[in-house]
């Protein structure tokens, strides 16, 4: 299931492991980046963001950005909100 968060924020694979308040903490993250993301470049288009769990019980998002170009990036850790923090430093570099 993908959850949207207005028109330009896509989470996948967020719905059966974020509970309750999980889900509103990382929607408030999500929200905060991708706001810096198009206050700094008028040309951003969307954010999706992709959760699988591993084997290893590590979360892994894969996020994809478009700001005129795609740009991608992955984080994995055991922590969810680290993971999700992670990947989008990882964007904020590249625009």
């Amino acid at each position: 299931m993908v959850i949207h968060l207005g028109s330009s924020i896509q989470l996948s694979g967020f719905d059966h492991l974020v509970q309750g308040g999980g889900l509103v903490i990382i929607k408030k993250v999500v929200g905060n980046y991708v706001k810096v993301f198009s206050e700094n470049n008028p040309q951003f288009e969307n954010l999706q963001l992709n959760l699988n769990v591993n084997e290893e019980n590590s979360y892994e998002i894969a996020a994809e950005m478009t700001c005129g170009d795609k740009h991608k990036a992955v984080s994995n850790h055991e922590n969810l909100y680290f993971a999700v923090d992670n990947v989008l430093k990882e964007l904020q570099k590249l625009i």
